[in-house]
């Protein structure tokens, strides 16, 4: 999108905006910042990078900057909105969970979020944050052969059944859903169409949804399985922040393994 920052040794390379990016971002004026590298000791050199590039390329005047309460989590609290409604009344209870995954290019998170069923709102814990276990994730550099791809699809799908097996008794009204949120282009139809962080999912169009669904039902479980961009998912934690700010329209900047977007229009 815009820089492409190499978090695990701080390379920098910067990509320009494309003429489309320009037009889409330039009016937008208001920015939250996430993403797990925020907390490391580069994390503030990179911020103040990316807010630069930003900055030159689309505003004659400086964006209004403003840390997203989420960092490690945001991926999870915000896949979870987009979850259709339809598949949340089905429990016909008045609370519901969700499993969603975070595929990053440091760790997999996996994490239970509870929603209200009679309006989709995602109910938080005393920290405003879901309940998120993290496992490593293994190293992008090296999910570029087949063999390896295999692998890492093995370790998402045994982690998942895992851990709905374990839940159950805890959350009985877990639904038949999952969320995936991971780095690329992703198609509306959550086809995986591009990623550099995961070089092996880029031999055409990688249905990662459904490669998860086939796994998920050789271990006995049926679910089905939706992929969002996790730059995607991570700005849309902040809806309830945005909505409370009456924001109109705001910007996502998630800097983790690379620099990730996403732009946000109130309806």
């Amino acid at each position: 999108m815009v820089v492409a920052l190499k978090t695990k040794n701080y390379e920098k390379q910067e990509v320009p905006f494309s003429e489309q990016d320009k037009q889409d971002w330039s009016n937008n004026s208001f920015y939250f910042i996430g993403g797990g590298v925020m907390q490391s000791p580069e994390g503030e050199e990179i911020r103040q990078e990316a807010t630069r590039i930003i900055d030159e390329e689309l505003h004659e005047e400086a964006p209004q900057l403003v840390t997203s309460k989420y960092h490690l989590n945001a991926g999870i609290v915000g896949a979870t909105n987009f979850v259709p409604m339809e598949e949340l009344k089905k429990p016909q209870t008045p609370y519901t969970q969700v499993l969603v995954i975070d595929l990053g290019g440091f760790f997999m998170k996996i994490g239970i979020t509870t929603v209200d069923t009679k309006n989709g709102e995602i109910i938080l814990n005393d920290d405003q944050a879901p309940t998120c276990e993290i496992l490593p994730t293994p190293s992008w550099e090296g999910v570029d052969t087949e063999k390896s791809r295999e692998q890492f699809l093995e370790l998402i799908s045994r982690t998942a059944a895992d851990t709905i097996s374990k839940t159950q008794g805890t959350y009985p009204s877990m639904l038949s859903f999952t969320c995936i949120c991971s780095t690329g282009v992703i198609d509306e139809d959550g086809v995986v169409i591009g990623t550099s962080t995961f070089p092996g999912w880029n031999k055409g169009d990688f249905q990662l949804h459904k490669e998860i669904e086939q796994r998920l039902r050789s271990r006995g479980i049926h679910q089905r399985v939706l992929v969002v961009n996790d730059a995607v998912a991570a700005g849309a934690a902040n809806i309830r922040e945005a909505r409370s700010l009456s924001l109109k329209q705001w910007g996502y900047l998630g800097l983790g393994s690379s620099l990730g977007g996403a732009f946000f229009l109130s309806t």
